[in-house]
């Protein structure tokens, strides 16, 4: 995202993961390492030294299964997270360690953070999303280098994630765009004893995702955080930070003027909502996804925001023991034994059929076990709910495929294609499979449908080019076309990579 000429902005993230319905990472983990991308990091502040950038580095080591690198692993014995914990750690030290070598502290601001904790058996929550203590909803925010910044100063009073991006602003002297929310932190931070009188909001939807049971939601102003739901909880920070004692009994009027307070956020918005967003094109939202938080699944309406706070259902604590039974199955599926969590999550599936999350173990086990015939339900139930969810749409096809059911997965490719056209991992795999068949002159109309969709696709064109290059018919055969899909390719790319240099060498020949 530019958002002037002379800013240059790039992004090292964790590469398309191998196919998986649920969960944060797949039994292996084909995510991009710490340290690769803090080597992309460094080179690419090398690289654009005395230039203005925006770097964004996302770390995720941090997740389930915890398994650091060696010269981290077993730094705290039985406690795997924290030593992912301190291999991050290490990592963000090599980043700083490189500003300073580069003598850029001086002019660059470097803010960290995170999106959530863990909830590692606090409150019965081992993972998190599913509720909202200061166990997974407190982060670390931290400010570092430029000239003008205090040094060693700690803040102990409430601040929000949504006031990184004004005080990232008024920081570096950029002006404020009118419509984004939050506060700049920047009197805070000059002045740790201002109050800015700020309240803090949080939610968790993953119980209404999982058991139908309303959002979680919070509200904090000052010391007092209440939690709303069927038995509100109440707690000061303050002397409470592990919110052992609920003491909404004895502080009946903080808690009424709290409840007030959430639902005067939830009725009346600030601010308006933005009238000129852009079209997001199908392959920018292909790309987007990949990022891993941009969600293309079964979503979780909410409703009417001030509707939702009315209280109904059970409370959301008498289904901790569901929780933990998810994780620990959830576990089993993400190091690998199946068979495990399968039987550990046996009886919440037979009791919670319909469970998304129990759905998602169920069925990454079966299709890790090569239970097909078993699967293939739950993969159609699915599908029917989120005809968009690529991962799904090529698990249904393999699974089909290894039933020798291979007409039906063709069938299932195409109307995947024809929801996702841009999606690179879906088109990939709809083109072995119809190569497998060798229905070439389908896959042909299949590609020249989603370039219509996605014209600037780079792996689009070049796959397109080389069969136009090579194809065994000679009627699907158009070499100058397939130059010209080639060098639009290697524009797209930003990149004259070798497999495209093939490609366009082959529409050359054919020419």
């Amino acid at each position: 995202i530019k958002s002037a000429p002379e800013i240059f902005t790039q992004h090292a993230r964790n590469p398309q993961r191998s196919v998986q319905i649920g969960g944060d990472a797949p039994t292996t983990k084909k995510i991009r390492t710490g340290a690769d991308i803090t080597r992309r990091g460094i080179e690419f502040i090398t690289d654009h030294r005395g230039r203005p950038v925006v770097l964004w580095l996302h770390y995720i080591g941090t997740h389930d299964p915890n398994y650091a690198p060696a010269e981290c692993r077993g730094r705290f014995p039985g406690e795997p997270y924290f030593d992912e914990v301190a291999s991050v750690d290490s990592q963000i030290g090599r980043l700083r360690e490189t500003i300073e070598e580069l003598n850029l502290t001086s002019n660059t601001l470097v803010v960290l953070t995170s999106d959530h904790g863990e909830g590692l058996g606090e409150h019965g929550e081992r993972s998190h999303a599913f509720f909202v203590y200061d166990t997974t909803m407190r982060v670390p925010l931290i400010f570092w280098g430029l000239s003008n910044l205090p040094q060693g100063v700690h803040i102990g009073s409430l601040v929000r994630t949504v006031d990184i991006l004004p005080t990232v602003l008024d920081l570096l002297g950029r002006p404020r765009p009118k419509r984004i929310r939050g506060r700049s932190l920047r009197p805070l931070i000059e002045k740790p004893d201002t109050d800015l009188e700020l309240v803090g909001y949080g939610e968790a939807t993953s119980f209404l995702r999982a058991f139908g049971i309303q959002p979680l939601r919070f509200v904090r102003e000052g010391n007092w955080k209440y939690i709303h739901k069927q038995n509100p909880e109440l707690y000061d920070v303050s002397s409470d930070p592990g919110e052992t004692r609920n003491l909404i009994g004895e502080n009946p009027d903080v808690a009424a003027a709290l409840l007030a307070r959430l639902e005067e956020l939830l009725s009346h918005p600030k601010h308006e909502a933005a009238n000129d967003h852009r079209e997001i094109t199908p392959e920018r939202a292909a790309e987007l996804r990949a990022l891993g938080y941009a969600f293309a699944g079964e979503g979780t309406p909410i409703g009417e925001e001030i509707e939702s706070i009315r209280l109904r259902g059970d409370d959301p604590v008498e289904r901790i023991a569901d929780v933990d039974v998810m994780s620990i199955a959830g576990g089993f599926r993400n190091a690998g034994s199946h068979e495990e969590a399968l039987a550990y999550i046996a009886d919440l599936y037979q009791r919670e059929p319909g469970n998304v999350f129990v759905q998602d173990i169920v069925l990454d086990s079966l299709l890790a076990l090569n239970r097909h015939a078993e699967a293939l339900p739950l993969l159609v139930s699915k599908l029917d709910r989120s005809p968009q969810h690529v991962a799904l749409r090529i698990a249904h096809a393999e699974t089909l495929i290894a039933l020798d059911r291979a007409l039906e997965a063709l069938e299932t490719l195409r109307v995947g294609l024809a929801v996702t056209p841009c999606d690179d991992p879906l088109n990939a795999r709809a083109e072995r499979t119809f190569r497998a068949q060798n229905r070439l002159e389908e896959i042909h109309l299949l590609r020249e449908s989603g370039l219509e969709s996605c014209p600037d696709n780079p792996l689009l064109l070049n796959n397109h080019a080389w069969a136009m290059a090579t194809s065994p018919h000679g009627s699907l055969r158009n070499g100058s076309r397939a130059i010209r899909l080639s060098e639009r390719a290697i524009q797209e790319r930003g990149s004259r990579s070798p497999d495209f240099l093939d490609t366009l060498a082959a529409a050359h020949a054919e020419s």
